[in-house]
């Protein structure tokens, strides 16, 4: 609709037909936010003042009301183009928090998987060390056993000196002869004797090195239950704090879902604005028709005014090709809406699946 009024001249025909309407406009400055520059200095300086015009018809008054509808028309589309752009960047800004607390749960989960890990190899260590400890009592009651059988052993032996001892006084009637052999027997005694201390030494050695090693397992066992304990306690807190991301992640998902609502609301409210735009179009040439009809008598004093109504013309076409890229922009504004939308949803359902 606006490449047609533009086609059939826009406001040069209403100019051309009416200069009294628009020449005050050329004093007023551009509207806030618009494209038109100030031409006010490089005007040319007002004519003598002439002969009043005869009045103008009602349409005349209806004219300029249109041209003030569209302006209000696309002030409105500035303020929407503007939220829309706010409501863009709060869909990024979301988007962005989004994937941050995303990769921070992603990372809590890769840590809880390495404690979990870590955990599970203490607990192994811990059952190896208790293998050890079972083997170790084996090993000792084993060197119990061995100690009790050189109790024995010794115990025999004594009861063997004793023995010959006594075999030896009931022969001092054959020391005599058999001095060597009392000599021979208490030499073997005494090698016998030697070897069994020597033995009991060496199995109490023995048996107070396995003591001290089981005290060591046993504090290693302890030390590695600590660790155990240490390890599925920050196995918890990293878990709550994944579970806290998680929450952080749906509300960001909640916050976006609004700025979604949001932007499709400035949508329509473009669109209705749009629309609106295009009725006061269809008004204004339905109007410069009739002022064509009705400003054919009105040629000659146009004449004098040519110069300014051409600067104003080429203000007017300004403002219109204002109005229409700002349209355009509007329009493209709420595509974009819309495919950004429409990303969102589907890395909400994705983020579902994954869930």
């Amino acid at each position: 609709m606006l490449s047609r009024w533009r086609k059939k001249g826009g406001s040069d025909s209403i100019a051309s037909a009416h200069p009294h309407v628009t020449s005050h406009r050329a004093a007023e400055p551009p509207p806030a936010g618009s494209d038109v520059p100030d031409h006010r200095s490089d005007a040319e300086p007002e004519p003598e003042p002439r002969a009043p015009a005869p009045a103008s018809p009602p349409r005349v008054d209806m004219v300029g009301e249109l041209q003030s509808q569209l302006q209000a028309a696309v002030t409105r589309n500035h303020s929407l183009e503007s939220k829309i752009d706010r409501a863009l960047r709060d869909a990024r800004e979301s988007r962005k928090q989004k994937e941050e607390a995303e990769v921070a749960a992603a990372e809590a989960e890769k840590r809880a998987a390495e404690q979990k890990r870590e955990a599970k190899a203490a607990r192994e260590r811990v059952n190896s060390l208790e293998e050890q400890v079972r083997a170790a009592e084996v090993v000792s009651r084993q060197l119990r056993k061995d100690l009790e059988l050189e109790k024995q052993e010794r115990e025999l032996l004594s009861w063997k000196l004793q023995e010959a001892e006594e075999n030896a006084a009931g022969l001092r009637a054959q020391a005599m002869q058999a001095d060597g052999q009392v000599e021979l027997a208490k030499a073997e005694v005494a090698d016998v004797e030697a070897r069994a201390n020597h033995l009991v030494t060496r199995l109490q050695a023995e048996l107070e090195e396995m003591r001290l090693r089981c005290a060591d397992l046993e504090v290693e066992i302890e030390g590695a239950r600590d660790r155990v304990s240490l390890a599925e306690f920050r196995l918890s807190e990293e878990v709550a704090r994944a579970e806290s991301l998680v929450g952080e992640a749906d509300e960001l998902t909640g916050r976006m879902r609004a700025a979604e609502e949001r932007a499709g609301e400035a949508e329509e409210r473009a669109s209705r604005a749009e629309k609106r735009a295009e009725e006061a179009l269809r008004r204004a040439e339905a109007a410069e028709r009739e002022l064509e009809r009705l400003g054919k008598g009105r040629r000659e004093v146009l004449k004098g005014r040519e110069g300014e109504e051409r600067q104003e013309g080429e203000a007017g076409g300004r403002r219109v090709r204002g109005a229409e890229s700002e349209s355009k922009g509007v329009a493209a504004a709420g595509e974009e809406v819309r495919r950004t939308g429409g990303g969102e949803e589907n890395d909400g359902k994705e983020e579902k699946e994954g869930e």
